[in-house]
Parts: structure tokens; sequence; C-alpha cells
């Protein structure tokens, strides 16, 4: 079995020509924020096309539809954080290898949570109150550093790596 390393990157987004604005919509100005936030899918296309790393907590809008894929993010230092959010559907964050805590609450359209390659949740993963999730994969996993607690109505998960929870 070969290992793979985690390789850090440093990238910031230095235009926003890159992605054109509809409407109202927050651009995506660096990696590096307190909090990003992703009001859309698009918002969410440039951040995992631009940013292997963020260095920072990524919030997502209680108005993104659909389904929200952010492959392409390696790391995040901060958290990922979605509540009450009743149109999205998916959420794949299919690369990350390493978090510092996830709260994803009360999306009641949610079905899919797909973060294969995490391996590492270095606070909180907490996945609580989307009654229509059926598919979480977390095949990955090893260490939850902080507390766990995922429930729903899934009729399929994958955690066959896990190890620990700490807390």
């Amino acid at each position: 079995m070969t290992t793979m390393q985690p390789t850090t990157y440093t990238t910031t987004i230095t235009s926003a020509t890159a992605y054109p604005t509809t409407g109202t919509r927050t651009i995506i100005s660096q990696c590096s924020s307190a909090t990003i936030t992703i009001n859309s899918t698009d918002d969410a296309a440039a951040l995992a096309s631009a940013c292997p790393t963020v260095s920072g907590s990524v919030l997502v809008s209680q108005n993104v539809a659909g389904y929200l894929d952010l492959s392409g993010i390696f790391e995040i230092t901060g958290s990922v954080v979605c509540k009450d959010n009743p149109s999205l559907t998916g959420i794949s964050l299919s690369e990350m290898i390493s978090v510092n805590g996830i709260m994803l609450q009360n999306m009641s359209s949610l079905s899919t949570i797909l973060f294969e390659s995490l391996l590492a949740v270095y606070g909180n993963l907490q996945i609580l109150g989307s009654t229509t999730l059926t598919i979480i994969e977390l095949s990955d996993l090893t260490y939850v550093f902080g507390s766990l607690n995922i429930s729903g109505g899934f009729s399929r998960y994958s955690l066959s790596d896990f190890v620990m929870a700490t807390d």
C-alpha cells in the first residue's frame, strides 16, 4: 500500500475576471480569510479550482441549491458549516484530507455527503437533523479529535478505516 504525503499549496485568486458575475454574488478574492461564504454552486466551483488549501472556515449559505462540489480542496484549516439549508441536495469534498471541524445541520433536502479522502477532523464532526440523508461516504476517516455525532435516515454509510474519536 502506497502512502501519499499531503502537499502544501499556497494559492491566491488575484483576479475576479476569471469568474463572471451575474446578479448578486460574492466573488471569492482569496484562499485565506477568517470565513469564506459560498452563496452559489459557482462560488463553490471557483473556490475549489483556485484553492487546494483554504486557510479559514467555509460557510455555505442557506441559499445554495443543488449539488455542492468542492472537489479540489485538500485542506481547510477552519470548519465547514452549513445549517438550515432547505435546497442543498448533496455535498462533495472528495479530495479533502483534513479539516478543523464539520457542522452540517437541518438540511431538509440533503441526500448525499461524499468525503471519501478525509483522514482527520481536528475538532468536532457533526451531521445532524437531515432526515433525507441516505449516503454518507467517510471511508478513509481515521480520527476525529473531538466529538463525532452523525444522525439521519441514511441507508448507506462508510466509516471503514475509522479508529478513534477523542471526545
